[in-house]
């Protein structure tokens, strides 16, 4: 889970989705 998270927020990082990786992180 702790790569799929990594991965996410990596991803989303280009874009304006980070508040949104976090939140599906958590």
């Amino acid at each position: 889970m702790s790569i799929l998270c990594f991965l996410l927020i990596l991803t989303c990082s280009a874009c304006k989705h980070l508040f949104f990786s976090i939140f599906v992180c958590t």
